[in-house]
C-alpha cells in the first residue's frame, strides 16, 4: 500500500471505512521491515515507542475474530492459535503461528471466493494474468474477487499492485519447515501484525462495509 498511496491525496479519497486501515498498513509494512534490524540497534526511547504503537496497532485489530466469526465461527480458531502461540513459551511456536495462519488463509478465501463464482468472474476481467493455474482460480483471483466492487482509483491502485504481496505472505506460511527456525519473535509478531491488517481489509470489504 505505501508505493500505491504516494500522495497524502491519495488517502483522502479512499473510502471512509478504510481510512484507518490505510494508515495501519502503512504502519504494519514499516514495522515489518524494522524487525529485519537488530534490536541492539535500537536507543531506548526508540524501542519504547515502537512497543507502544505495536500495541496501538493490535488493539485496533482485535476486531478480526468477530469478523472472521461472522464469515464462519471456526474461522476464529486458527486465528486465536495464532496469536496464542506468539505469548505462549512453547519453543514451536514458529511453526504453529505459520501453520495455523496459512490453515486461516487457505479457508478463508475459499469461503469468501468459492471456486464456481470466481471462475464465472474471471471472464470479465481485462487482466487475467495470474488469475487461474491449471484451470484453477488462483490465490490472487480471489483476493481480487472479493474486492470486485470496488470503484476508487487509490484503492483500486493498491488492490492490483499489493495483492501480490498479500499472495507472497500466504505463500510465506507454506514455508513453514524451511522458516520455522529463523523467524525471530518481533519477525514473528510483525506477521502477525501484517495479517491483521489484511485480515481487517478484506473482511470489512466482504461484508459490504463500503456501500456505507
Amino acid at each position: 500500500m505505501a508505493e500505491s498511496l504516494r500522495e497524502i491525496s491519495d488517502i483522502t479519497r479512499l473510502p471512509a471505512f478504510v481510512l484507518p486501515g490505510a494508515t495501519r498498513e502503512i504502519y504494519t509494512t514499516s514495522f515489518a521491515l524494522e524487525t529485519l534490524r537488530p534490536w541492539d540497534d535500537w536507543d531506548e526511547d526508540e524501542a519504547e515507542t515502537e512497543i507502544q504503537l505495536v500495541a496501538e496497532a493490535e488493539l485496533e485489530t482485535s476486531g478480526c475474530i468477530a469478523l472472521l466469526q461472522q464469515v464462519d465461527p471456526e474461522l476464529a480458531r486458527p486465528y486465536i492459535g495464532a496469536r496464542d502461540a506468539l505469548y505462549g513459551n512453547n519453543a514451536d511456536r514458529a511453526r504453529h503461528i505459520l501453520s495455523s495462519l496459512r490453515e486461516l488463509w487457505n479457508h478463508l478465501l475459499r469461503r469468501l471466493a468459492p471456486d464456481a463464482l470466481v471462475a464465472a468472474w474471471i471472464p470479465g476481467v481485462s487482466n487475467q494474468k495470474d488469475l487461474l493455474h491449471d484451470g484453477k482460480p488462483t490465490r490472487r483471483a480471489r483476493v481480487l474477487y472479493v474486492c470486485r466492487e470496488l470503484n476508487n482509483d487509490p484503492l483500486t491502485d493498491f488492490l492490483i499492485h499489493d495483492t501480490r504481496a498479500l499472495v507472497k505472505l500466504i505463500e510465506l506460511f507454506n514455508r513453514v519447515h524451511e522458516l520455522e527456525t529463523e523467524l525471530t519473535d518481533e519477525q514473528l509478531r510483525a506477521i502477525l501484525l501484517k495479517t491483521d491488517s489484511w485480515l481487517m481489509y478484506i473482511l470489512q470489504i466482504s461484508s459490504g462495509n463500503f456501500h456505507k
